[in-house]
């Protein structure tokens, strides 16, 4: 079994001055996502269950399956107890943390996204807050991203350069949700699950691309854009928790996850 290194963290520096970009095209005013016709209950756990090539611990560790990573955490971003361990809060003019552009999570094929969250408040601004993000400072050029709209819905959204793929759903204010976002590459699946419950499917010729420009300040990146001193900034406005990426598609059963509605 690998053994999973633990993350240096950094602080990073915020610019004197900031702006918000206009959304992309191809991720503005996007129409509602296609609706799922049997909304599927989590299944009991088979088999052994994956290991994420990232993870947010239950004790806030930020750490790769394998390998180091310096891992950034930028001002106004501080963490918290919550009720799935050790979490992260957002609530700076440029909070977020930065990962750099880490080859293990340069991932071309299958991959899945999975966070606890709990949002204060949409962002409206701009093309909306980030949950997990990788990409550089080009506008519309981002492999893959889990991301909130200011529409109140969540996009697990995926890019090759040329095509991308997304599907989204509906995400509560001041809640812990859980979301998990996934593409299967055989299939060209894209699925995106809330609390465990199926609610949104569409497939995509897109698959992400892997080389970023080494120019643009590349990278993946929690609760923002990856770039803290570029001309972006889509901060979320709230607190994450056991933020996982699988490099294959993996199911709410399969990390046997666990609903527990709570407020607060």
């Amino acid at each position: 079994m690998p053994i999973l290194a633990a993350a240096a963290l950094l602080v990073c520096q915020v610019p004197p001055t900031y702006s918000i970009p206009q959304a992309p095209p191809h991720l503005a005013n996007l129409p509602p996502a296609a609706p799922v016709a049997q909304h599927d209950p989590v299944e009991k756990p088979v088999g052994p269950t994956p290991k994420p090539v990232f993870e947010m611990n239950l004790e806030g560790k930020i750490r790769l399956r394998k390998g180091r990573l310096d891992a950034k955490i930028c001002p106004g971003t501080s963490a918290v107890p919550t009720h799935f361990g050790t979490g992260f809060q957002f609530g700076g003019p440029k909070s977020g943390i930065l990962l750099g552009d880490v080859r293990a999570l340069r991932l071309t094929k299958s991959l899945s996204i999975a966070a606890w969250v709990n949002l204060e408040t949409y962002v409206f601004a701009g093309p909306g807050a980030q949950i997990v993000f990788r990409g550089d400072d080009r506008i519309g050029i981002d492999p893959y991203h889990l991301h909130i709209q200011g529409d109140g819905r969540v996009y697990f959204a995926v890019e090759s350069g040329k095509d991308s793929g997304w599907v989204a759903a509906p995400v509560p204010l001041r809640q812990w949700t859980h979301i998990l976002g996934s593409l299967d590459d055989k299939t060209g699946k894209l699925l995106l699950w809330i609390n465990g419950v199926k609610v949104a499917e569409a497939k995509t010729n897109a698959r992400p691309f892997g080389n970023l420009d080494p120019m643009t300040a590349p990278g993946v990146s929690i609760g923002n854009i990856q770039n803290d001193r570029g001309p972006h900034n889509q901060p979320l406005r709230g607190t994450l928790a056991r933020v996982e990426i699988y490099d294959r598609a993996v199911t709410p059963a399969e990390i046997r996850l666990a609903i527990d509605h709570r407020e607060g």
